[in-house]
């Protein structure tokens, strides 16, 4: 076939990044000014779906909650990768990004270091549950659905709202409100909740 595409009928696709970033072949660092590592990790591409007109808001409720199984299922089975510490799932679109293929779709980054960014909110976490008892991203959450003027959806297991002190022009979070460590933790409600909070945020845009 001309793409990674498989033939035939099928809802997602799932397969190796032809030009990944990172590899669990990287042998070498490359030798430049500044130190540097082998670039050892894992790209994947996940396909949305095989209508290559469509994007991920106009996707069905079921079709959006399959995705989200399938950004579980690939987080858990890469994450049990020995040199992998940190999965980030995310969806890419336009030239703009230097996207190729233009059947919806996202990718799967898995590093072997977890990234600084949310190295740091991790520590910033755990530095606020010692200090509080609880977690801060729930209470942070429970603090926008008590304020309400931010709401963008809520229901009874997830809420999409323009954080307080948003940081792009754009930013929404989308979260369940329960804490769940990774997309693996979803139940079936949680799960078809998400789905209509990514949907309502996706289509509002």
């Amino acid at each position: 076939h001309p793409t990674e595409l498989p033939a035939g009928d099928w809802d997602v696709a799932v397969f190796d990044n032809r030009f990944p970033s990172l590899t669990l072949e990287a042998k070498d660092q490359p030798e430049l000014i500044v130190p540097t590592a082998p670039g050892s990790g894992k790209c994947e591409v996940i396909v949305f779906t095989q209508d290559a007109s469509s994007s991920l808001g106009a996707l069905p409720l079921d079709h959006l909650e399959l995705v989200l199984q399938v950004w579980a299922d690939r987080t858990e089975l890469v994450g049990k990768i020995a040199e992998i510490q940190y999965v980030l799932p995310f969806e890419n679109r336009g030239a703009e990004v230097g996207v190729t293929l233009h059947h919806p779709h996202g990718q799967i980054y898995a590093y072997p270091v977890v990234p600084p960014l949310p190295q740091r909110m991790q520590m910033l976490a755990r530095e606020y549950y010692d200090k509080f008892g609880s977690g801060l991203l729930e209470d942070h959450i429970q603090r926008e659905l008590n304020d309400g003027a931010r709401i963008l959806y809520r229901g009874e297991h997830a809420v999409a709202f323009v954080p307080v002190c948003a940081r792009y022009p754009y930013e929404v979070w989308v979260a369940p409100v329960a804490p769940v460590e990774t997309f693996c933790g979803l139940s079936g409600v949680q799960r078809a909740d998400l789905a209509r909070a990514l949907k309502t945020v996706l289509l509002k845009y």
